[in-house]
Formats: structure tokens, sequence, C-alpha cells
């Protein structure tokens, strides 16, 4: 089964003295912030994803594929905003027990694809497909046997 879900590329981490400190989920940003700054925007993101994740649990093995949306035609390092956002991500699926853990016996492949643009209006897509079993062969005669099932349906038709 296929799961849409929508991340930010930015979180804003509130102060109480000055403005509000928008922080970007990308690599550059992400070493040099300090530890507690990290920790905050971490904590911020993974409230976020509460609506999206906190009835949701995974059947075996996942694959994912995360696409950037910039929301600007500025130029960009895809791999850096993505590979910050996919451990966000991951975390969040462990801590809303959506996963057992975020390691590879659970999470068989990430994918980057093709970045995309949508004016004002930067986000990541998060796509996820689960029902993956540790065999190999084992998927692939379930997968023709779905299709063997559609064939037999529609030639009923």
């Amino acid at each position: 089964m296929k799961f849409m879900f929508i991340s930010p590329t930015h979180v804003i981490l509130p102060r109480k003295t000055k403005d509000d400190l928008k922080v970007y989920l990308n690599l550059n940003v992400y070493r040099n912030l300090h530890f507690q700054v990290n920790n905050q925007a971490k904590s911020i993101y993974n409230n976020s994803m509460f609506e999206q994740l906190h009835k949701i649990k995974f059947n075996g093995m996942i694959k994912m594929k995360f696409r950037l949306i910039k929301g600007s035609h500025r130029r960009s390092d895809k791999a850096n905003t993505l590979c910050v956002v996919e451990k966000f991500w991951c975390d969040c699926l462990v801590t809303y027990e959506c996963i057992e853990d975020d390691n590879d016996d659970i999470i068989l492949s990430q994918e980057y694809l093709p970045t995309k643009y949508d004016k004002n209006n930067g986000r990541v897509e998060i796509e996820i497909e689960d029902g993956f079993s540790a065999d190999p062969i084992q998927d692939k005669q379930e997968e023709l046997f779905k299709k063997e099932i559609v064939i037999h349906v529609r030639s009923r038709e």
C-alpha cells in the first residue's frame, strides 16, 4: 500500500525576547547549529508531523521516496535538504510507532526523486510503500498473484 505525506523544508522556533528563528532543514544549517537548537528544531518537526502520523502503522518492510518541491528558482543542493528531512522523518516514524526501528531491517530503500517547482510553496513530498517481506522472491510471487487476480477480474467483466 502507498502512503503520501508532506514535510516542511523549515521549522519556526519560538523565542521569548527576540524574533522567532526560522531553521531550514538542510545539512549546511544542521551541522552548524548549536545542539540545543537542533534538538528544538527536531522537536518542533516531530510535533508538526503528529497529524499525519499518529494513527499509521506500516506492515512489514518499507520503501521511501522523497521529492523536493522548491518554492523558488534559486539553485539548491537537493541532497543537503533531503538528507536532514529524511533523518527527522525516520525518527518521527519511530517516535509515533509507525515502524519498530529505522534500521536496514525495516527500511529497504530510500530514493530521491527529481526536484519540482511550486512558487512560494516549498515542501518535501514523501511516498512510503509498505508490505514488503525479507524474501524478494516471495514479494515477486505476491506481485504476480495480484496481477493474475486483476486479469481474472477484468476478463469476467
